[in-house]
């Protein structure tokens, strides 16, 4: 829907089958991105939108 959104990143990893080694979903999202009172992630939709929209998050700089 069209608005103003703030946005929190959860990140549900289902690993408990696999080896370590083997697990391929990457990094862990960081803890911020988890709360909206620190994400800092917000997204305007306009009226008009179709396409999916894709959010990328950066990796902190302390490998978090």
């Amino acid at each position: 829907m069209a608005g103003s959104y703030e946005i929190v990143v959860v990140q549900i990893v289902m690993t408990e089958d696999l080896a370590k080694e083997a697990h391929t979903h990457g990094n862990t999202v960081p803890r911020r991105y988890a709360d909206y009172y620190t994400s800092g992630l917000e997204i305007e939709i306009p009226q008009d939108q179709t396409k999916p929209i894709e959010i990328v998050i950066a990796q902190d700089s302390d490998g978090q």
